[in-house]
């Protein structure tokens, strides 16, 4: 389930959805039960993770998508 939160990043493409998502993410595994108190950081750390590749994947796209405009726009 934590590869969603690579799709978030990707999707949102802000910084701040990186503690966002590692908060969302590990509330959701204590309320479900999934991890106990030990596990948190390690949880919180794994989701942080995925969503900053998510973000640095968002970003690069743009830059790609930015570079493309400006060479197409440049008078020949």
């Amino acid at each position: 389930m934590i590869p969603t939160l690579l799709l978030v990043g990707v999707v949102v493409g802000r910084w701040w959805v990186v503690p966002a998502s590692a908060l969302v993410w590990v509330a959701l595994l204590l309320a479900t039960g999934t991890v106990d108190s030990g596990g948190v950081l390690a949880a919180a750390g794994l989701a942080a993770a995925n969503a900053v590749v998510g973000v640095l994947v968002h970003k690069a796209g743009t830059q790609v998508i930015s570079a493309g405009r400006a060479m197409r726009a440049r008078p020949r």
